[in-house]
């Protein structure tokens, strides 16, 4: 065990170091709305994108072509892809990003989570998982950039 006690610079030190904790904290709260966000983003493109090349359906007198299973769901009425929101918790440094979709009628969960889970009669066509995985990679190196510009 080491221990300290106060000499010639300590107090300096404590403060130096209080200063730089304030300094990072917004650092970190930028980088986690801008990591909720690049999910969001991620989202919505992988939308727009993905192949339609699953089954053939019709809805209200519009007929339309499924997504692949194992690709983002493509969007019909767009309600899921604006449905994609963000929550960032400071106090517990974590983000929540996700569709605020209700459950509808008897159904145990929510469209969204149907979609992103799969089914028994329906394969999965994830969105939320492979954009967080995608928006998170770097995440700790930029943290970590960030940090070295204000020390």
């Amino acid at each position: 065990m080491i221990t300290f006690t106060k000499g010639p610079g300590f107090d300096k030190a404590v403060v130096k170091i209080l200063d730089i904790a304030d300094d990072m904290v917004p650092v970190v709260f930028d980088e986690l709305e801008d990591t909720a966000i690049r999910i969001k983003n991620h989202i919505t493109r992988a939308m727009e994108k993905t192949p339609r090349g699953g089954a053939i359906y019709k809805r209200g007198g519009v007929t339309d072509r499924r997504s692949l299973p194992g690709k983002a769901p493509a969007p019909d009425s767009n309600d899921l892809r604006k449905s994609i929101k963000h929550t960032v918790r400071k106090t517990a440094l974590e983000i929540e990003v996700g569709s605020n979709l209700k459950k509808q009628g008897k159904a145990k969960k929510a469209y969204s989570e149907y979609l992103e889970e799969g089914t028994t009669k329906m394969k999965a066509r994830p969105f939320l998982e492979p954009a967080v995985a995608s928006a998170t990679k770097n995440m700790g190196n930029r943290i970590e950039r960030a940090l070295r510009r204000i020390r």
